[in-house]
């Protein structure tokens, strides 16, 4: 069962899959508009995840904010870890086929 199968595909979950997946990774606000929602749109939705501590807010230039994962959360590592269990039965079952 993945990540969105389990949690269903909110935009908090949409989200946080999609930055997931990209650990390490910052993105824009127009980035993360164009790949996964409208946040310009949804702004409470990205203050609520930055409060909760599972997104970073990050500033890699003066002129730039940029949103990313926050891997140092507890919350975030036990996300993370079940994605990868269920990708690798995912293979798993793949390659016994």
């Amino acid at each position: 069962m993945t990540f969105k199968e389990l949690f269903g595909t909110t935009i908090e979950t949409r989200l946080l899959d999609f930055l997931g997946d990209h650990v390490g990774s910052m993105y824009s606000i127009n980035e993360l508009d164009k790949h996964v929602i409208k946040l310009k749109e949804n702004r409470a939705t990205l203050n609520k995840l930055i409060d909760a501590g599972l997104i970073k807010k990050v500033q890699p230039a003066p002129e730039s904010i940029c949103y990313m994962i926050n891997d140092m959360n507890q919350s975030v590592r036990a996300m993370l870890h079940y994605d990868f269990m269920e990708g690798k039965k995912a293979m798993e079952r793949e390659a016994k086929k």
